[in-house]
This record gives structure tokens, sequence and C-alpha cells, in this order.
């Protein structure tokens, strides 16, 4: 069985490597991912060996929390107000004499002084216990995290002021240097590392908004039709839609499940699928897919797949999937947070013996030794890498790429060669008529041509079979030769239609030269004329490829088509190298000869690019491609444009140098905040407190985390669009308001995303005249992009 459970109270890496490596090793348990980002917990066992309950008894041994549904924003908000309140007041009685509060008994009574600080701190730490928890099963599994180096510092300070209270009480004479009580340092740690990580899940929330978003698609119910033919309606649960059900889908629904029309018809929006805002036409024998809302009419559809079965939940799927694999160059900093918690607690060890032996000041060394617990930060390097991730997959599928892979944004960030399929990649895969010559009258030809190919399936054919001819001839004697032609009688006259050969070898001379894609006509064995076909270059074909270009990858174009052909299209685009008449095990050839000099991306979309797809570097498919070569490749262009490819290699590189980025800030922040916690700078009289490496280090995480949003900001060439934030757009009155003021000018087009609470411009309008017009109206905007 497969289940999926929110766990909360992950802090880095380290925490999400414990749960995994303690679940592994459970009977029963086959496989078990965890995303420290999304919280996610995706876990297969059989249910004959170990329960649900049981899982999640084991997480919460291990001192965190694993439910099926995400519950502890409240909670965790509710214990930080409080254990904040707390700690103020403890921060205030600490230090009530440094102050100079005057309070007459706390600077005369220690017994009332010390005893108030421990009635504080003891709450603080009960709300907060999970910190002790977590830290010590991470030290009993061997696999220590930052709620371990939290949790030693706490829990220091903690003990070592008990014992100064406990000598002081009962007059036990000791060193007085050593009177300082740590209470406070020991909460304080604690609730601000709370308070930065609350903090830190705050940006996460919005690096995951994307993914999360594809979930906020999917509908809640569906329309059940019990007694079909009998229209009777009843809500539905879409977990309980089972295939062959038969639902209804109004207008201005979204389509509960994947199913096919059996009645009704109407026009419905697939642009979350792919990518295409036109509205595509449903009637009988349509397929409708879940997610997918209905802009007019109605329909009746049975369910093809169950409820929670669907394309569109294969997609999100894939998504999530992608935003729980780890890119090399994350696994590099996973490896270095494995070793790096075991090393911070040997360098405080060391720094506390260091200052103890050489100043005998045992509160200056304790304090030192905490400072290096709670200054080291693990969780901005083990964040380093995933919150990039999360953000560049959200921003890649809005942006109509479907991202499988993690290592795709790395891997795509220095590719040398991409190899491009050209029939439906380059080309649309649409066969149109070229040309037509004929030596009788136009009319006449077309309408001989019509009548006789009506009866074929050729792809030839289906293009003739739109001539606008009102009456078709009576065909008789109609005659399929494979490989030639066909023929007939058409109202009475012998007609001949196929290629150059049939033509010639029945007797026929012909005028014009032989050409490929290309049928000849006869007439009462009279040459009529010809009719040339191709293969239309899409129009952002050219763009995409200088582009590429500009980039420093060389383009090389395979196809199975003619030599001659594909060395047209190849010069006309601008091609580095091309390949034709290739069979699909010579393509797979053809690139692993470049794949021996660097990475190399492939781009196709036909069940003969499948073998190159899966041993590509990255490989991309066309949205409308076969399924086969979907299902192997590592992106899935949904719109099937090129430009997308381009724009999803500039999103790679920018990725890539937000990650180095944040991993080498982080490498930075600890390299130059240890050494300084541990007394590098006494020379000048600084030291470092524990309050202020518990905020150095959550800062660190914080910075992490919002530099990762940037790329939220990565502007796609040909998007020339722009993006307006309205803040208070909440719902579709307002989206009616905006559209009324901003439609009074004929100039600005427009439209608004309110699940995005967009409002997009397509005009290159004056951006402060529509910030003014929306203004007017009571709406806040600015420019996101």
């Amino acid at each position: 069985m497969k289940k999926k459970f929110i766990v909360t109270g992950m802090s880095c890496s380290n925490c999400s490597d414990l749960i995994k490596k303690t679940l592994s090793k459970e009977d029963g348990v086959s496989s078990c991912d965890i995303s420290v980002i999304t919280k996610e917990m995706n876990i297969e066992y059989d249910e004959a060996k170990i329960t649900s309950n049981d899982i999640q008894a084991i997480v919460k041994k291990l001192g965190y929390k694993a439910t099926t549904s995400d519950q502890s924003v409240n909670k965790s908000l509710i214990k930080l107000i409080i254990s904040s309140i707390l700690l103020i007041v403890l921060f205030l009685i600490a230090n009530s004499r440094m102050f100079h509060f005057g309070i007459k008994i706390l600077d005369d009574n220690y017994y009332v002084f010390s005893i108030l600080q421990l009635i504080l701190v003891i709450p603080i730490l009960v709300l907060n216990f999970r910190f002790y928890k977590s830290g010590f099963m991470g030290i009993i599994k061997l696999s220590p995290n930052m709620d371990t180096l939290i949790m030693l510092s706490s829990f220091s300070a903690f003990v070592y002021s008990i014992v100064i209270m406990i000598f002081n009480l009962f007059n036990i004479p000791f060193n007085d240097s050593l009177n300082h009580l740590y209470f406070e340092s020991g909460a304080m740690v604690i609730v601000l590392v709370s308070v930065g990580k609350y903090i830190e899940s705050i940006a996460i929330t919005s690096t995951t908004k994307s993914i999360k978003d594809l979930v906020t698609y999917l509908p809640k119910t569906g329309n059940l039709l019990l007694n079909y033919p009998d229209l009777f309606e009843t809500k539905i649960s879409i977990d309980d839609i089972k295939t062959g059900d038969i639902l209804l889908v109004k207008e201005g629904d979204v389509a509960s499940c994947d199913g096919i029309v059996i009645d009704g018809a109407g026009e419905v929006d697939e642009s979350l699928l792919t990518g295409e805002s036109t509205l595509v036409s449903k009637v009988k024998n349509s397929l409708v897919y879940k997610a997918t809302s209905l802009k007019n009419g109605y329909l009746i559809i049975k369910a093809t797949k169950d409820g929670n079965d669907s394309v569109y939940n294969e997609i999100v799927e894939l998504v999530n999937n992608s935003v729980s694999t780890k890119a090399k160059i994350g696994r590099i900093a996973d490896k270095i947070c494995k070793f790096f918690v075991p090393t911070i607690i040997s360098l405080s060890l060391i720094a506390f013996l260091i200052w103890f032996i050489s100043t005998k000041d045992l509160s200056l060394s304790f304090q030192i030794a905490i400072s290096v617990l709670v200054v080291s930060c693990p969780c901005a390097l083990g964040l380093a890498t995933p919150v990039a991730i999360t953000v560049a997959t959200g921003k890649a599928y809005k942006s109509y790429c479907l991202v499988k892979d993690a290592e795709v944004f790395e891997n795509l960030s220095d590719v040398k060669y991409a190899l491009f399929d050209k029939t439906g990649t380059i080309t649309s895969g649409l066969i149109k008529i070229n040309d037509i010559k004929t030596n009788i009258e136009l009319d006449e030809f077309t309408r001989i041509v019509y009548s006789l190919e009506k009866f074929s399936n050729h792809p030839f054919a289906k293009e003739i079979s739109k001539f606008d001819v009102a009456s078709p001839y009576l065909v008789t004697d109609y005659e399929f030769l494979p490989t030639k032609g066909i023929k007939g009688f058409v109202n009475n006259y012998e007609v001949l239609i196929g290629n150059y050969s049939f033509i010639k070898d029945s007797g026929i001379s012909i005028t014009d030269e032989e050409m490929k894609n290309t049928i000849y006509v006869s007439i009462d064995n009279k040459y009529a004329g010809l009719i040339s076909f191709s293969d239309q270059i899409k129009e952002e074909s050219r763009l995409a490829i200088e582009y590429f270009k500009s980039f420093g990858i060389k383009t090389i174009l395979i196809s199975g088509d003619a030599n001659d052909k594909t060395k047209e299209v190849a010069l006309s685009l601008g091609f580095d190298e091309y390949y034709g008449e290739v069979y699909p095990k010579d393509k797979d050839e053809i690139l692993k000869k470049y794949l021996k000099h660097g990475k190399s991306l492939f781009i196709g979309d036909g069940i003969n690019d499948s073998i190159a797809i899966t041993n590509a570097t990255v490989s991309m498919s066309m949205g409308t491609g076969a399924d086969i070569a979907k299902d192997t490749s590592s992106v899935i262009l949904k719109r099937n444009n090129l430009l997308d490819a381009y724009n999803l290699i500039g999103l790679s590189r920018k990725t890539l140098n937000i990650i180095k980025g944040n991993l080498f800030w982080a490498f930075i922040y600890n390299i130059l905040l240890i050494p300084i916690a541990m007394g590098a700078l006494s020379a000048f009289g600084i030291f470092m407190k524990p309050m202020y490496g518990a905020i150095a280090m959550c800062f660190s995480s914080i910075f992490v985390c919002l530099n990762a949003l940037r790329i939220k900001n990565y502007k796609y060439v040909g998007d020339e669009n722009t993006y307006f934030y309205v803040s208070n757009m909440m719902c579709e009155k307002c989206v009616s308001r905006i559209q009324e003021e901003l439609s009074k000018n004929k100039a600005i087009e427009f439209e608004i995303d309110l699940n995005n609470k967009l409002v997009i411009e397509k005009n290159a309008c004056d951006k402060n005249e529509i910030i003014k017009l929306l203004k007017s109206i009571g709406y806040k905007a600015k420019v996101k992009y």
C-alpha cells in the first residue's frame, strides 16, 4: 500500500534522513521518501506487517509528528506566542539589575530571583520539548541533526543553571565568578530558533505555492446520474467515483474525472493540461479530462478512470516527485550535513576545554561552547538546493514545462548539444497542400480528385477531403493499390491517382518532374496534373534555434525524411548539423556520438524517438506526442513550443546559479561565524553571546529561502506580457470590476488570473496608467515581472 503523510517538526535534511533510515529498517516497509521542503512523506508498506498507526507512532517516537493532513500551523503559532511572552518576562527578570528596575525582592532575595526564572523556563522547555526529543533521538540513532545542537545548548544551559542555583541556595562554597545563571539563554535559544523556523516556514510556503496550487484545481465532488438516462443527479465525492459511472458536467463546472462524452456538447478550457488557451469543442465520443473547465453547454460523461486516477493526478504526482528528487549538487550538501553536526559538537567541546584550561573561567568557557552550538547552521546547507528546486519546478510548470526530475535543472544548465527530431518537433507534423498544378479547369480537377480520394484514409487524402466541393461525382470500381495509389471511374472517366512511378508505369506521359510528397493524376489515360504536400515548419522554430545557439549550444536536426528535405529545413533554420533518412536505432547511435563530448539534450515526439529520449542526458517530448515518448522523457513541453525548451534552459541556469549562491553563503556564514563564536576576536574584547548566535543562525536559513524566491521573477523570452500583482483581488466580483474598468481603454489587452491575483497586460501599455486605473477603483497593484 502507498500512503502520503505530512511530517512536521523537521528542521533540516538530517531530520528527514533520520526518519527515512528508521522507517526503512521496519519489517513491511518497502520504500520511504521524504521532502523536508513540502513536509510530505510517501511510504509504501505491507499492511499485514505494519499499519498506518505504527508508522505514525515510530515517527512520533523520533520527535516528529506524521499526520494525513497539515494541522500544525495554528498549534505551532500558539506555542510560539506563549513561549515568546514567557521568554520576555524571563529575560526582564534575569536582567533586572542591569536594567535597574529597582525591584527590591529581586535585587535582595536570591531565592525569589532564581526560583522565578526556573518557574518561567520550565513551561518554555515543555512547549518546545520536540527539540529535546528530536535532538536526543538523533544521538541515540547516530544521526544527529540541528535539533541536537539546539538541545545540547539549551539543556547544558538549563543543567548548569540548576547546579549554580543549588550551590547558592544551600550555601555550598564555590567560585563566585560562576554565579551567573543561564536560564534565559537556554530558553532564548529555543524560542529564537522557533521564531526563525516559523518565518522560514512562511518563506518555504511561498516557494511551494506553485506546487500546492496544482492540488487546488482538483474538484472535490461530481454530479452522479444514478439512473441515467434519468437526469436526477446526486453529489458524490471524487474518492467515490468509479470507472463506468455516469456524471453530469454543467456549464461553469470543472470535470470531476476523466471520461468519454455520451451525450451533450460544449466547449472546454484545457489550458491547465495543454497550455493552450483556445477552447476545445466536445461532442459525443470526445474525451474529457479531470480538472478541465466547461465554459458553455453541458456534457454527460462516462468515467474511464476512478475519481482519484486521472491525467491531471498523474501530472500532480510527477511534479511532486520532481520536488522530492535531489540534484547531485544537493546530495553533496546532504552528505556534508551528516558530518556537520558531529563536527560542531566536537568544536564546541574543544572550545570549552581550550578556554577553561587557559582562563579557568567556567562561566566564560560555557558561554563560548553554547555559542558554537547555536550559531552553526546545517539548515542553510540542507535547504540551499531543495527550496530552489521547488520554486523552479513550480515556475516551469506554470510556463508550460512539466519537469519530472530535479536533476533536469542541473543538467540543462550546461548542455552542449541539442538534437531535434524534425516531424512534429521542428515542423507541425500536419500535412498541408503546398501546390496544385493542372492542365484542365481547376474546379473540375479538384472535384474529380476529391470524389476519388474521399474513400481513402491516407494523410494526403484527409487533406484533400477539405476541398470545398458542393457535390462530388459518382465513383465506381474503386481500387486501392498498395505502394502505388488508387484508381476508379469518376463520372465515367477512368482516374488514376498515385506516385510518379504508378502513373508512369501505367503508360501515361508526365510533363512534370518527379518530386517527394506529391501525387500525380491522370484522367482517361491523359496526364491531368499534380498536388504536392509539405509539413509546415512551426513559426517559433526559427527563433528557438537562434536562441539555442545564443547559449553556445550546438544544434543538430535528425529526421527519417529524405536527406535533401532534411537539409533544406536544416539550412533554412540555421542548424549546425543535420542527418536525414535516419531510422529509430540510428538516432540513438547519433546521440551517443555527441554524448561522448558533453551533455546532450534530445527533443522528439514519436515512438521512433523513444530510444534516444531514454538515453539522452536530458530529454524533452512534445505534449501531443506519443505516450511512450512522454513516459520516458524527463520533461514534457505542454504546448509543443520549442521556445519553452529554450526558456527552461534559461530557468535552469538561473536556478543553478541561485543554488550555488545559497551554498556559498551557507558555507561562508559557518566559516566566518563559528571561529568568532569560538572566541577568534577575543583579543578585541568581542565574544558572541548565545542569543546573538541563535539570531544569526535563523537569519542564514531565512536568507536561503528568500534568495530562492528570486527564481519566480525569471522573465521568459517570448512572453512580452507585463504581470501586475493585485493583492486585494479576492473574488469573481473583483474580476468583473477590474474587467469593466480596464475595458474602457481599448488600447489595453489583458487577461485576469484570479488564483494568482494577477492582471496580465499584453500590449505594452503604460504600467503606471494601469496601476492608476486599478487604484481608482480601490485595488492595490504593483508590477510583479
